[in-house]
C-alpha cells in the first residue's frame, strides 16, 4: 500500500514521537459507515482481489488498521492500542483483531464513560512527546486512507 499517513509527517523531519491510538470510543457502525460509502464510489481492483469481494465487509477497516500500524515506523517504541472504553490498551507494533479496536456499545449511559483528553493519556503512559491520535483523527485518517484504496 503506497501513501504515508499524514500523522507522521512532522515527526519523520526530526524524531520518531511515541503515538498512542486511542481507539476507545471509535464507534463501529460509523466506521463502517463510513467505508461502505467509499464502497460505492468504487475501490482499486488489486484491493479487491486480495478478498472475496462479497466478504469484503469488515476487511477493509481492518486493513486501515494495519495500514496505521505500517507506518509506525518507530521499531524502539510499540505504539499503544487503547480500546473498549480505556477497558484494554496494547502496546504492540500490529494492530489486533478489528472488532476488538472498536466499540460495540450501542447504547450509552453518558455517566459511565469519561473521554480522557490527550494530555491525561500521555501522562499516563509516560509519553509526554507521544501523539495522541483520537475520533476525530482517526476518522480523517480514516479519509486519507479510503482516498489511498479508491479508484
Amino acid at each position: 500500500m503506497s501513501g504515508e499517513a499524514a500523522f507522521l509527517n512532522v515527526s519523520k523531519s526530526t524524531s520518531y514521537k511515541p503515538i498512542i491510538f486511542d481507539c476507545a470510543f471509535l464507534a463501529n457502525k460509523k466506521l463502517r459507515d463510513r467505508v461502505a460509502v467509499r464502497l460505492k464510489a468504487g475501490i482499486k481492483p488489486e484491493i479487491i482481489g486480495a478478498f472475496d469481494e462479497e466478504l469484503l465487509d469488515g476487511k477493509i477497516e481492518r486493513l486501515f488498521f494495519y495500514w496505521l500500524a505500517a507506518h509506525h515506523t518507530n521499531e524502539s517504541v510499540s505504539p499503544v492500542w487503547l480500546a473498549k472504553n480505556y477497558q484494554s490498551c496494547s502496546e504492540t507494533a500490529r494492530p489486533f483483531y478489528f472488532d476488538y479496536l472498536v466499540d460495540h456499545t450501542w447504547e450509552v449511559e453518558k455517566t459511565a464513560r469519561l473521554i480522557l483528553p490527550p494530555e491525561r493519556i500521555k501522562e499516563y503512559f509516560n509519553q509526554p512527546s507521544a501523539v495522541v491520535l483520537q475520533k476525530d483523527d482517526l476518522f480523517v485518517l480514516l479519509d486519507e486512507f479510503l482516498s489511498l484504496i479508491a479508484t
